[in-house]
């Protein structure tokens, strides 16, 4: 293996340690405090209380403000941006949809990325397990996996179980998503792609609700991407967001990768380095 690709992945891992971090003594709890942040009824009840007080005349305002024309255009711009652009066939797809195909493996053939515009296969399925860190009291394990029966679909479930040491005890926590993703963009050197679900936790406490999901990969340079993914939902009328960011090396059917994961829910968060490997079945 070259020795740049050793040296880019060694640095991004330096760089993730010496990124400012909160040591456990200040965080003491932390899977209390995020569990505390989900289940606060007093809080979410001055929020309700905040809301009563919209004055509706302001509604009236936003809502002629957007009125016809710019109505229009707002939902048709969103539109093509979540599915499709005028002519996006012939500009990056050499004409038609169906031109596009999974590759066996990023980089397995001449092009770049998973997605291959020559030939290739029409599903493919993908697993990655990881170690979550944060410190030696924090620490936890991964699992994510994508199904795509089809190159514009593909359905994805991810899980991480948090384990926290206390002064008494113990404390953990189960978090997990289930998406049904449209792949939007299908290119080979970037994959972008947009879904709905759920999202749900399992501790002390169980919530679960909706959620939106959006993620990219970008195959930028032989044999490395960059995957960033991003979701948010609501647990018991909280918004919790959830960004996963990871720097893949590819050999063959394998990925090796570092990272960076954090889970929010308010003023509480959940945040750590991630390590771990992938395979393309």
């Amino acid at each position: 293996m070259k020795t740049w690709v050793w040296r880019l992945m060694m640095a991004v891992l330096l760089l993730l340690i010496a990124a400012p971090h909160r040591s456990f003594a200040q965080d003491k709890g932390k899977i209390g405090d995020f569990e505390k942040e989900v289940d606060d009824k007093d809080r979410k009840d001055d929020d309700d209380d905040d809301d009563d007080t919209w004055d509706d005349d302001d509604d009236g305002g936003f809502y002629a403000a957007i009125a016809g024309d710019g109505l229009w255009l707002i939902t048709r711009a969103t539109f093509h941006t979540l599915f499709y652009f005028p002519r996006e066939d012939s500009l990056l797809y050499r004409g038609s949809y169906r031109n596009v195909h999974f590759s066996d493996y990023p980089y397995a053939g001449a092009g770049a990325g998973l997605y291959s515009l020559s030939r290739g296969r029409q599903v493919a399925f993908n697993l990655a397990f990881n170690h979550f860190y944060h410190g030696e009291n924090l620490r936890g394990v991964g699992f994510r996996g994508r199904f795509s029966p089809f190159p514009y679909i593909s359905l994805e479930g991810q899980y991480l179980r948090l384990t926290e040491d206390l002064e008494r005890g113990s404390d953990y926590l189960e978090l997990y998503n289930a998406f049904v993703n449209y792949n939007r963009l299908r290119t080979e050197p970037v994959a972008i792609w947009w879904g709905l679900g759920l999202k749900g936790m399992r501790g002390s406490v169980s919530h679960t609700g909706p959620a939106f999901n959006l993620g990219s990969e970008i195959y930028f340079k032989r044999p490395l991407s960059f995957h960033l993914a991003y979701s948010v939902g609501s647990l018991n009328s909280t918004g919790v967001s959830e960004l996963y960011l990871r720097l893949n090396l590819h050999v063959q059917r394998f990925t090796l990768f570092l990272g960076y994961q954090n889970v929010s829910a308010g003023s509480a968060d959940l945040n750590g380095l991630i390590s771990g490997i992938g395979v393309y079945l």
